[in-house]
């Protein structure tokens, strides 16, 4: 990625504990930059970011060699995180996108009728503003058009891009480092 091109690597602390290490831009700027502090005994890893703040847990020894293996596999990664500032956020274009692609599945597997194309409306435009649970009538549209079937969790939740960054990060700043020899 091109916004790591002026980035460097730097390690702040290395013994039987602890692995500390930086990840900045030579020039200065904060955007993109982390720092990661990893407890190799109890295999817990703190990330402080100009993207927010990370707390994951393995509650068992990990190297920071081992660790790129770990963060590789962003899913499994952010099943690991105890704590982050917003571990998934909701945009509108994610729910537009997610409640018209259930629209289709439904509409292809069970047909549509009068109503159908409202009622999609409708839902639309209220989770763009709501929880599903936020109203009565949006739950029982969701059961009737068997959303919870067709739409994996909250509609619209991503995953927050900064999960990936800081795996990137950490990532790149070891093989920059000739400790990981693997690609992304």
């Amino acid at each position: 990625m091109s916004k790591y091109k002026n980035f460097k690597a730097n390690i702040i602390e290395e013994n039987d504990r602890m692995f500390v290490l930086e990840w900045k831009n030579k020039d200065g700027s904060i955007f993109y930059s982390s720092t990661f502090y990893l407890d190799k005994v109890s295999g817990t890893l703190m990330i402080v970011s100009d993207m927010g703040t990370c707390i994951a847990r393995w509650y068992n020894e990990v190297s920071e060699t081992n660790l790129c293996t770990l963060l590789k596999d962003i899913y499994y990664f952010a099943s690991k995180i105890t704590c982050i500032d917003c571990l998934y956020i909701k945009t509108d274009e994610a729910v537009i996108e997610d409640i018209e692609k259930a629209k289709e599945i439904y509409i292809s597997k069970y047909g549509s009728d009068d109503r159908t194309e409202s009622d999609f409306e409708y839902i639309k435009n209220a989770l763009l503003y709501s929880k599903i649970d936020d109203y009565p009538e949006l739950t029982e549209l969701y059961t009737m058009y068997k959303l919870n079937e067709i739409i994996d969790g909250e509609p619209g939740e991503r995953l927050n891009p900064a999960v990936k960054a800081f795996s990137d990060g950490y990532i790149r700043a070891m093989k920059q480092l000739g400790r990981w020899k693997i690609s992304l």
